[in-house]
């Protein structure tokens, strides 16, 4: 193909390094600081040459990490996060966690499929463990595919220990590896050795998940699929326990420190769940869009405080950010002044949801007691003052929320921990919960927090199997497996507790429309589905990258030839790892056909911020992109808007359809161009005016991503 003819400036190739360590040394003991670095520099010269004096070492005990161990870090500017974290043993010098933020990528920029990845994960282990590898088998779960509003670039991979062909919980290897830089960036090691494995009879698996499924029974429920910042919720049962490791034995369900409890106290649900027949439904209450004017925020705080009798004038006290599966949200605490003066007590705090405006989250340290002793209020006073307080911080979900019966600390705790989920169609929402604290000896509650998901629809609950339909499929899928499970104290301490259990290590589950067997945690449908349709297409990789990052529309839509509005081109643009740094709480949209409300403001005020686009007139979002449009774009986020628009330079376009090229745009063209971030086709023309595909934005954004590493 033909490329411009660029004559203002030379692009300087990125040059591609490996951090591959070199073949794992016999085990030393690192006893000083210059040791340390040097130790350092061994595992990873490629990366940590050249930076010596600059780096930080801290020397700490991890028994995570089996004892003392060095950190070694590197932060190219403050603040951080480090762009380089090393954790190896101080007694053997084996790594056991490293974080890597790459300073460079190649020049030719590829994606790497998982299988190549996976190849890399494997020499790493083999360098940096060599005396695991044969010990070790991989996990099939890919914690990497939820979305959490960027593009993950990384393919995570993960191993256990076996012992005599069943899995050790407590030995753990992960390995991460940039799918564009073709480098290992996470790697954590947690390894107890010399360990007391047991040795007794076990219960047949046939006679085990017999007695155990059909003691406690499997419940209806809605799971929301990760993958998508609005997905749709599934309807299945799976087994009603809030534990999920039992006495390989006994049969006895275990508590988090390896003691045997009943079935009774293992329900998680102990009434019978029946579903209130429906079609398939929309939300019964949809999250509100956009975000809440920052001024609204401490109204909201003072409204609350004063039901709780508390007076005063709110000022802020802090934020949080709370994430998980599929979800990510941000909040701002606020706190009431004392005796109007302008200090603050962050001892009672309220955390508001900056979308949504909801209290999300409440803290009260001065209920907390303070070296008290003896029984305390019962369980029962508890649960009836967690209730008082539900009532007052959601009073909208109160008739429709289900406590549930989580594990209990034996009374060792100070508190009773109290769990609510909002049902829908008479079954429970998992992701839609809400979480109580109160204190055991002042009655008071010290924590409540929530948590809620954007669900696009609901399954109907009409024509789903019956319980007992389910109840046979799970059965007949054997969905336990005997594996070596450690405990730790109340203290989070390993005590060297190890059993012998069967654990349900597959999340299994039965969709309650279908029969068929499904894993609720690692398993996204819409990501099989992405890969059947995009099997074949030139820029599957790619697209695989955007569909794992929930960033493609839903599949029954979906065409990777398809074209793309510039609503959609920004969700993109603006989900590219870089350092870009965004604190904004502007509410207003730039744009006069875009809303204050709109579900994208966040995506539209971060192009502005990142020079993508600029405020002002119209964004036209609901356009297609056409490709000169995403030319300006790319130039613009690169910073290139001065060069592509001074008045006395004008780059040739050896494109046969360069003189269709829109007013002013030529230039932008031109660098894209040259920058090999976009191309003409075979005949020589650009295709100005055409629409971008899916397939074209998805390799634009493998290609630019490297350029935005700082």
């Amino acid at each position: 193909m033909r490329k411009p003819l660029i004559l203002f400036v030379s692009f300087i190739l990125l040059l591609c390094f490996s951090t591959t360590a070199p073949a794992q040394e016999e085990n030393r003991k690192i006893s000083t600081r210059e040791e340390a670095i040097s130790h350092a520099v061994q595992l990873f010269p490629e990366i940590i040459r050249g930076k010596e004096n600059l780096l930080h070492v801290d020397f700490s005990s991890d028994q995570h990490f089996g004892g003392h161990t060095w950190t070694v870090t590197y932060s190219r500017s403050e603040p951080l996060p480090y762009r380089l974290s090393i954790s190896f043993s101080a007694e053997t010098g084996q790594l056991v966690n490293f974080h890597y933020i790459p300073d460079k990528y190649p020049g030719d920029t590829r994606v790497l499929s998982r299988d190549e990845a996976k190849k890399i994960a494997d020499d790493f282990i083999k360098k940096h463990h060599p005396d695991k590898t044969g010990k070790i088998a991989e996990q099939e779960i890919d914690p990497a595919a939820y979305y959490d509003g960027s593009i993950n670039l990384i393919y995570y991979f993960s191993w256990h220990q076996l012992v005599d062909g069943k899995q050790f919980d407590a030995n753990t290897l992960s390995v991460g590896v940039n799918a564009i830089s073709e480098q290992v960036v996470h790697f954590y090691c947690q390894w107890m050795d010399n360990v007391d494995i047991p040795q007794h009879p076990v219960m047949d698996r046939d006679t085990f998940t017999s007695q155990v499924v059909n003691k406690l029974g499997l419940y209806p429920c809605y799971i929301i699929n990760p993958g998508s910042p609005t997905p749709g919720a599934r309807l299945i049962y799976r087994l009603n326990s809030a534990y999920n490791a039992f006495d390989a034995a006994s049969g006895n369900p275990l508590d988090y420190e390896g003691k045997e409890i009943s079935i009774e106290e293992a329900r998680l649900f102990t009434q019978q769940l029946t579903p209130v027949p429906a079609s398939k439904t929309k939300p019964d209450r949809q999250p509100k869009q956009g975000t809440i004017a920052p001024d609204k925020l401490p109204q909201i705080a003072e409204s609350f405080f004063k039901k709780l009798g508390i007076e005063g004038a709110v000022r802020r006290s802090g934020s949080g950010h709370s994430s998980g599966p599929g979800y990510s949200m941000e909040y701002w605490y606020y706190s009431v002044e004392q005796n109007n003066s302008s200090r603050i007590s962050g001892e009672i705090s309220v955390g508001i949801d900056t979308s949504t405006g909801d209290m999300v989250d409440y803290r009260n340290r001065q209920a907390e007691s303070r070296g008290a002793t003896g029984e305390g209020i019962t369980r029962d006073k508890a649960l009836a003052a967690a209730t008082a307080f539900l009532s007052k911080a959601s009073p909208e979900n109160t008739e429709n929320m289900l406590l549930r019966n989580i594990p209990a600390f034996h009374g060792k705790e100070p508190a009773y921990s109290f769990s609510w989920v909002r049902l829908v169609n008479g079954v429970p929402l998992m992701d839609d919960m809400v979480h109580i604290i109160v204190d055991r000896y002042t009655g008071e509650v010290t924590e409540y927090h929530k948590t809620q998901r954007a669900v696009s629809s609901f399954p109907g609950t009409r024509d789903i199997i019956s319980p007992d339909q389910a109840l046979q499929a799970f059965l007949k899928a054997q969905p336990f497996a005997l594996v070596y499970n450690s405990y730790q104290s109340d203290s989070n301490e390993n005590t060297g507790n190890v059993r012998l259990v069967y654990a349900d290590i597959q999340n299994l589950a039965v969709d309650a429309r279908t029969g068929e067997i499904i894993r609720t945690y690692g398993d996204n449908p819409d990501l099989i589905a992405y890969d059947k349709i995009i099997a074949g297409h030139q820029a599957r990789l790619p697209l695989a990258l955007l569909a794992r990052s929930g960033l493609l529309p839903e599949p029954e839509v979906f065409d990777p030839n398809g074209s793309v509005t510039r609503r959609e081109g920004l969700r993109v643009l603006v989900a590219i790892p870089s350092d870009y740094r965004y604190n904004s709480t502007a509410t207003v949209s730039p744009f006069s056909d875009v809303t204050d409300n709109d579900g994208d403001l966040e995506v539209i005020l971060k192009a502005v911020h990142y020079n993508i686009v600029e405020a002002g007139g119209k964004l036209r979002p609901g356009a297609i992109l056409t490709r000169e449009d995403l030319a300006v774009w790319l130039v613009n986020m690169l910073g290139h808007r001065e060069v592509a628009e001074a008045q006395d330079l004008n780059i040739v376009l050896d494109y046969q359809d360069a003189a269709q090229i829109g007013s002013g745009k030529k230039n932008y063209v031109a660098i894209a161009a040259g920058l090999n971030l976009m191309d003409a086709d075979a005949g020589g023309n650009f295709r100005p005016q055409d629409p971008v595909t899916w397939g074209e934005l998805a390799g634009v954004a493998v290609r630019i991503a490297p350029r935005l590493a700082r």
